[in-house]
């Protein structure tokens, strides 16, 4: 996978994570970041 490609996935990931809940959880929002 492209830097690119791995980065709108990650965007993707942290998007639907905001739709299912009001707010984003630091913890999981800090791990997506860091993976």
């Amino acid at each position: 996978m492209l830097q690119e490609e791995i980065l709108q996935f990650k965007m993707g990931l942290l998007r639907f994570h905001a739709i299912q809940n009001t707010h984003i959880d630091k913890g999981v929002m800090g791990l997506i970041l860091t993976t």
